[in-house]
C-alpha cells in the first residue's frame, strides 16, 4: 500500500477546487434535468374538456320559484330618475345555509344598481324577496345600456 503524499499547498486550495468541480456538476444536472423538462412539455397533448358549475342559487320571477329568470329589463328612465323596480326570488338549492351578496358592473356615469333585501342569509331551500332598479346618472348620455348583475354567495 501507498503512503498518501502530502500536499504542497493550501488546503483551501484544495477545497477551492472541489467546491468549483461540483458547482460546475449541479450546473450539469440542472441543465440536464431542464433538457428533460423541456422535452416532456413538447410531447405533452393538450385535451379540451368542460367543466358545469352548478349554481347555490336559483333566481326566479315569481315566489313560488317555478319560473326561472336569465334576463332582467329596467325599463327606461329620464337622466336624474328611477327606472321601474323588479322583484326577483332568489332561492337557496344547497343543502347549507349561505350569505347572498349582490352587485352589479354598470358604470358609474350611467347610473347605480340598487338591490333591497333584508335577509343576507338563507338556509336550504328557503327563498329571499329582491328588489332591483337603478338611479340613472343626471349626465348620463341617451341610450340602451347592458351590464350584469350578480347574485352570489359569500362564504
Amino acid at each position: 500500500m501507498k503512503k498518501p503524499t502530502k500536499l504542497n499547498g493550501d488546503v483551501s486550495d484544495v477545497k477551492l477546487k472541489i467546491r468549483k468541480t461540483s458547482s460546475a456538476l449541479i450546473i450539469a444536472l440542472l441543465l440536464a434535468a431542464a433538457s428533460s423538462i423541456a422535452i416532456a412539455v413538447a410531447q405533452t397533448l393538450s385535451k379540451p374538456a368542460t367543466v358545469t358549475i352548478i349554481s347555490p342559487l336559483g333566481i326566479y320571477s315569481n315566489p313560488e320559484c317555478t319560473q326561472e329568470i336569465t334576463f332582467i329589463d329596467l325599463g327606461s328612465a329620464h337622466r336624474g330618475e328611477w327606472t321601474k323596480q323588479i322583484h326577483i326570488y332568489v332561492k337557496n338549492l344547497e343543502d347549507t345555509t349561505v350569505s347572498l351578496d349582490a352587485h352589479s358592473n354598470l358604470d358609474i356615469t350611467i347610473g347605480n344598481v340598487y338591490f333591497g333585501f333584508d335577509k343576507k342569509t338563507l338556509a336550504p331551500n328557503e327563498v329571499c324577496p329582491i328588489s332591483i332598479s337603478c338611479l340613472v346618472n343626471k349626465n348620463a348620455n341617451a341610450g340602451t345600456y347592458s351590464f350584469n348583475i350578480y347574485i352570489n354567495t359569500v362564504a
